[in-house]
């Protein structure tokens, strides 16, 4: 029985145990369920107050947004504009790097010329000084009608008018400067529809390598008395030209002049060939072939040689086809044999002064017949 009674005992206890453990758990549940329903009331009102704050700082966070997208975007302006004058600055070289070799074109043109007129300087130290009426010059010029034909061939001529630096229609000697010559490059390398238009068979580099070339001669100007040699009679251009070769000429050989009374009035032989003459015979042996009596008797020459071709009015003699009879003009006797006989021949039975008459004066009939009819007053 007191076994019986202690195993009784002992699950009692074990109840009792239980019955406290499941009071207190009860008792402590509530505690901790209460406790978390706090909690959670405390998290809920926390969670409304931050959500009251959140709400109350999202504009200022919207704004901070904003003003982050605001300032991305100035730094993204900000690097395209750093980027811009980058740029600037590289096409502003550009542009400068241009215009060099635009003033560097135009300046090579006109070094053309500069080029000519050093040459022309240093040939000038040579030509011989002004004498005898006679001016040498030494020019450069520019081909301008060549130029203005380059010109008419490159561009498409109904657009010329719309180039106004200088008429481009009809350029002169005076447009061709470093100031004028810019524009023009410039027009020819532009897009603009306002500058004159090139041909179809014409680019840029071609226009321009055939613009900007050598368009410069130079010229040796002879000026007599004022008158440029194209403006010279042909007779003066013979004189002239005598003149000058036999002036810039340091040969001692003889000059042959053939009939110089072709292109010259006897007044021009007398004034001026005839003194030309007796002044250069002084150093030169000078021979001239002519039919003019100014010449021969004004020009005081020494010898004179008559020609004759043989025909039935004037016979050679013993048949020659050609005879030559040679004397001063003051000769004025037959030619003899040894025993004072005519020794035959047309040339040989007068002496060199009948047949100056004869030949250049027409005879002395009418020399006579001009001299008679002359009636001028004595100076």
């Amino acid at each position: 029985m007191k076994h019986h009674e202690a195993a009784n005992a002992f699950t009692e206890a074990i109840e009792r145990t239980v019955t406290d453990v499941d009071r207190h758990w009860v008792d402590e549940r509530a505690k901790l369920v209460d406790y978390i329903g706090k909690l959670i009331d405390e998290r809920t009102e926390k969670q409304k107050e931050l959500k009251k704050t959140i709400e109350s700082l999202k504009p200022k966070v919207d704004a901070s947004d904003r003003l982050k997208q605001i300032l991305e975007s100035i730094k993204a302006e900000t690097d395209k504009l750093s980027k811009l004058k980058e740029f600037g600055e590289v096409l502003s070289q550009s542009e400068h790097s241009r215009d060099a070799l635009i003033d560097s074109i135009s300046s090579a043109f006109i070094g053309f010329k500069t080029k000519y007129e050093e040459y022309a300087d240093a040939v000038s130290e040579y030509a011989p000084k002004s004498t005898d009426g006679l001016k040498f010059e030494i020019k450069v010029v520019l081909r301008l009608e060549n130029f203005r034909t380059k010109i008419e061939t490159i561009f498409d001529n109904r657009s010329l008018s719309k180039f106004n630096t200088f008429d481009l229609k009809d350029p002169q000697e005076g447009d061709m400067t470093v100031g004028n010559l810019g524009p023009l490059i410039k027009s020819i390398i532009s897009k603009d529809t306002e500058a004159p238009k090139l041909k179809k068979e014409y680019d840029q580099e071609k226009a321009l390598r055939e613009i900007f070339t050598d368009w410069f001669n130079i010229r040796h100007a002879v000026n007599y008395d004022n008158d440029g040699i194209n403006q010279m009679s042909p007779g003066k251009k013979s004189l002239v030209l005598l003149k000058l070769l036999i002036d810039l000429s340091d040969s001692k050989c003889p000059i042959l002049i053939d009939q110089p009374e072709d292109d010259l009035d006897n007044r021009s032989i007398f004034n001026e060939l005839i003194p030309f003459i007796k002044k250069k015979k002084v150093t030169r042996q000078i021979i001239v072939v002519t039919h003019n009596a100014n010449i021969v008797l004004g020009g005081d020459a020494e010898q004179i040689i008559v020609a004759n071709q043989s025909g039935v009015d004037s016979p050679n003699r013993d048949g020659y086809k050609f005879e030559y009879r040679q004397g001063p003009i003051e000769d004025n006797m037959p030619v003899l044999d040894k025993s004072g006989n005519k020794i035959g021949g047309i040339l040989n039975e007068t002496g060199i002064q009948k047949h100056i008459c004869d030949i250049l004066e027409g005879g002395k009939q009418a020399f006579d017949l001009r001299k008679n009819k002359y009636n001028l007053p004595r100076r």
